[in-house]
């Protein structure tokens, strides 16, 4: 798949989103503004083998996380509303 068709298909993704849950697009531009370096998964700007006590499996982390959080998704496209 090209990378345009791959743009191409995002926007449509975000647009179906965007009849959903009204706003989506702001509340996605928030999130990344929002980030910290943990959250980018980058070895140089974070030690995740600290968390584990040694070295980290990365795969298994993850699946951690999205196993304890599965229920939270929801809530992360939620619309948000700025004042001003």
């Amino acid at each position: 798949m090209t990378e345009t068709l791959k743009r191409k298909r995002v926007r449509r993704l975000i647009d179906e989103l965007q009849g959903e849950i009204p706003e989506v697009r702001l509340s996605m531009l928030k999130a990344l503004a929002n980030v910290r370096p943990s959250q980018l998964l980058d070895r140089r700007l974070f030690d995740f083998g600290s968390l584990s006590g040694g070295r980290a499996n990365l795969a298994d982390e993850l699946d951690a996380a999205l196993s304890a959080h599965r229920d939270l998704t929801v809530a992360t496209l939620v619309p948000v509303t700025l004042n001003g």
